[in-house]
């Protein structure tokens, strides 16, 4: 893909995270579909495991605390 395109992009937020806050300890796991290039971001306390397979790549990201300031880490998974 080389521009995202909103429409093909559906966001889950799990219970107790709202769009705003809270921002610390927010875990970000964004899956996609080879067959319709749709993007699946879930935002939640946890990794959403049981959507990591080893048949495609994701990207996993998270708020971390360095001293005064929150930072985003964003890494990417392949089996």
């Amino acid at each position: 893909m080389k521009y995202l395109s909103p429409e093909r992009l559906h966001v889950t937020q799990t219970a107790g995270i709202t769009q705003l806050s809270p921002v610390n300890g927010r875990l970000y796991t964004l899956t996609h579909s080879d067959t319709t290039g749709t993007l699946f971001l879930t935002v939640s306390r946890a990794f959403v495991t049981d959507q990591l397979t080893s048949q495609r790549d994701e990207v996993l990201g998270e708020w971390k605390q360095a001293g005064q300031q929150l930072v985003f880490f964003g890494f990417y998974r392949s089996l």
